[in-house]
């Protein structure tokens, strides 16, 4: 996780609990933005 943003809304079943937080992730094909329902093992990260 590199930083977070508030945006678009996600409710279930799209997601597993209702929010409009997205964190920016980087893995070895890419960078782009998940949902936080999505990501398990959250650290604190700072605002993008």
């Amino acid at each position: 996780m590199l930083c977070w943003v508030d945006n678009q809304w996600v409710y279930p079943p799209y997601s597993n609990y209702a929010s409009n937080r997205w964190f920016r992730v980087s893995s070895a094909v890419g960078t782009g933005y998940v949902h936080s329902s999505l990501v398990a093992n959250q650290t604190s990260v700072g605002h993008c």
